[in-house]
């Protein structure tokens, strides 16, 4: 199977702070990968660096087989991000946003709204993202996100979907072939991973 992601023995530093030490991950193609553990355990780090949002600061990163560093753009093209806590740019709408997401993927904008508002979420897509409720501008964006269609689709604490999301269109892009790397504070039952890893002060292990 092909190698979507690749960490090999990467640390991260914030601030002078080791947050990441020498971890290892490879997912594969399909993959269903969970990545589990504490709050500040390193999870929306490991997150944020397969997302092409930080750079390493030690070993190396490859995503679709390409150096992040280096192809950036290449990358962001096929990737779907979830953060933790969303947020768009203070001066467009919810609506201007997902249109500009739509164009860098080339992706019908008409059908990722239809989406939206089939989740109930039509009646803030003209509001900015700091009059909405930070967890349901997380939804809103993972319907987004999710509707596009990625190769890779990361999701940063995916407790924070609601149940809707995750029967539907987190499933549909299983289905359809989607490699899906998230993170938890629990060992997350409500998608069957086929890899679970443990992560704690910045170490990574299986389990």
């Amino acid at each position: 199977m092909d190698k979507v992601v690749l960490f090999s023995h990467v640390d991260k530093y914030i601030m002078g702070v080791r947050v990441l030490k020498d971890v290892s991950l490879t997912v594969y193609s399909r993959d269903r990968v969970l990545v589990y553990g504490p709050k500040n355990a390193g999870k929306t780090i490991l997150a944020r660096l397969a997302s092409c949002i930080l750079n390493r600061d030690g070993g190396y990163i490859e995503i679709f087989g390409l150096d992040p560093i280096i192809y950036r753009r290449e990358i962001l093209s096929r990737l779907g991000y979830i953060p933790q806590y969303p947020h768009t740019p203070p001066n467009l709408s919810i609506y201007d946003s997902i249109c500009f997401r739509c164009r860098l993927l080339d992706v019908n904008v008409e059908d990722v709204i239809k989406r939206i508002v089939e989740y109930g979420y039509g009646k803030y897509l003209h509001a900015r993202a700091e009059e909405v409720d930070r967890g349901v501008l997380k939804n809103i964006l993972a319907v987004s996100i999710l509707s596009m269609k990625p190769d890779l689709i990361v999701i940063d604490d995916i407790d924070g979907l609601n149940k809707g999301i995750i029967e539907g269109l987190v499933s549909e892009v299983i289905d359809d072939g989607a490699t899906i790397l998230a993170t938890s504070r629990r060992r997350y039952g409500e998608i069957d991973f086929n890899r679970v890893y443990y992560i704690e002060g910045g170490v990574l292990r299986e389990g």
